[in-house]
C-alpha cells in the first residue's frame, strides 16, 4: 500500500501513514516498510536501464536521457513497449 500523500512520514504510525484499519493490519505476520530516498542521478540511471531492457528484441533504439523526455515521446515509447507489433505485422 502507498502512504497517504505519497510520502511516508516517519513521525506517524504505520496505520496513520497507510490508512489501514488496525484489525486488517493485525492479520499480517510481518510488515516491511520500503522507503525510496529521492536521488535524481540514480533514478535516471535506473529508468534508462529499464528503457534499454524494454527496447531489446527489436531494432535497438537510442534511449533518450531523462532531460529529453516529453509527455508525448514517453507515451510513444510506452505504446511501443506495450504493443511492439502493428496490425500489419500479424
Amino acid at each position: 500500500a502507498n502512504p497517504v500523500g505519497g510520502h511516508y512520514d516517519r513521525s506517524k504510525t504505520i496505520n496513520e501513514n497507510l490508512k489501514i484499519n488496525t484489525a486488517l493490519l493485525s492479520r499480517f505476520d510481518l510488515v516491511f516498510i520500503l522507503l525510496d530516498n529521492p536521488n535524481q542521478a540514480r533514478d535516471q540511471l535506473l529508468s534508462e536501464h529499464v528503457m534499454k531492457l524494454h527496447a531489446g528484441g527489436r531494432k535497438r533504439q537510442r534511449v533518450p536521457s531523462a532531460s529529453e523526455w516529453t509527455p508525448r515521446s514517453t507515451r510513444s515509447r510506452v505504446s511501443q513497449v506495450e504493443s511492439p507489433y502493428s496490425m500489419r505485422d500479424s
